[in-house]
Order: C-alpha cells, then structure tokens, then sequence
C-alpha cells in the first residue's frame, strides 16, 4: 500500500485535488453570475422608463464582457452614490455592453 501511494504522489494528488476543487467551484459561480446578467441584458421589460440602479446595470456589463477587457485595458471601478436613474433599462445595458465588448474589437481591426 506505501508503495502505491508513493507511486502515485498521493499526498500531491490530495492537496491538488482540494485546489482544483475550489477553482472549479469559483469557476462555476462566475459562469452562474455570467447567465444571471445575460438573461437580465435578453430580457426585454417594455419600452417603458422606469427607475434602475446605474451601479448594479455597469457592474453586470463588466461581469459579462471582462473576458475580452482584460486583454486590453485596466478597469478601476470606484463608484460614488449615486440614485438611481430613469430611463429604458434594457436599452442602457445594451448600449453599456456594445460600447465595452466592440470597443476592443473595433480597435484590434484597425491595427490590422
């Protein structure tokens, strides 16, 4: 039995398999924040103005488009209070997520 667990690195296995562990499960809460924020960005309430959270729409845009920022930028978030805002909240996201996921896209094309 010593042999085979020396054999097999299983002291190294037991402590990499805890560590793979929690980035998978950290992995897997950001893939479930990520679907969060896409169904709320899909989801079209109307063409009504209603009050909304300036905050929690900019955090969510960043949430989903981070991925392709992180190549290309440094985000420094420091928000002030701020209330919240009347507008078309499903229109204001998607502009927040156009501007922030084709920015980087529309700058690598025209270094080509």
């Amino acid at each position: 039995m010593h042999s085979l667990r020396k054999k097999l690195d299983y002291d190294y296995l037991k402590n990499d398999i805890a560590d793979l562990l929690g980035e998978s499960r950290d992995g897997l809460a950001r893939v479930r924040k990520i679907v969060q924020d896409l169904k709320s960005l899909s989801h079209v309430s109307g063409s009504a103005w209603e009050w909304a959270d300036i905050h929690h729409g900019l955090d969510s845009t960043l949430n989903m488009v981070w991925n392709e920022l992180k190549y290309h930028c440094t985000v420094s978030v420091a928000w002030r209070r701020m209330r919240s805002a009347a507008g078309i909240v499903h229109r204001r996201s998607r502009s927040w997520f156009g501007w922030s996921a084709n920015g980087p896209r529309a700058r690598r094309a025209r270094r080509r």
